[in-house]
């Protein structure tokens, strides 16, 4: 008897095993979500770099990378990851862009990066810093 209910739950769990899809363990991440840069001097440009990551079995495209204001770029390491491949977003944050005091205080910037995975389309992280004039 007990040799009939263990190979009923071993072939209850081959069929639930064979129902599971990759896509169920897969995901593309860019980490960390967000990167405190405490204080930022105006004048000075801060760095930050985030880690963008195809953890499916197929190759990922970048198809876009941006940001929420012209005071902040990023930029891809790389372009394509294969799979389970990390590449580095390098940001830089440049307050004293605008040329104005619209930079100043406490703000928070947003790094877009849109992928070629429909599962994964569009990932977002942003970074935050604390503007102050230098006296």
């Amino acid at each position: 008897m007990k040799k009939i209910i263990l190979l009923i739950g071993l072939l209850l769990l081959v069929i639930a095993f064979k129902q599971l899809t990759p896509q169920k363990f897969s995901a593309v991440t860019l980490t960390p979500s967000t990167i405190p840069l405490g204080p930022v001097i105006y004048g000075d440009v801060a760095k930050a770099v985030f880690t963008l990551t195809n953890y499916t079995p197929l190759p990922l495209k970048i198809t876009r990378v941006a940001t929420s204001c012209g005071c902040t770029k990023a930029e891809a390491e790389k372009d394509e990851l294969q799979a389970y491949e990390s590449t580095k977003i390098n940001v830089t944050f440049d307050p004293a862009v605008h040329k104005d005091d619209t930079d100043l205080g406490d703000l928070t910037r947003t790094i877009y990066i849109a992928t070629d995975n429909p599962n994964f389309p569009d990932l977002e992280s942003t970074i935050t810093a604390t503007v102050i004039r230098k006296n």
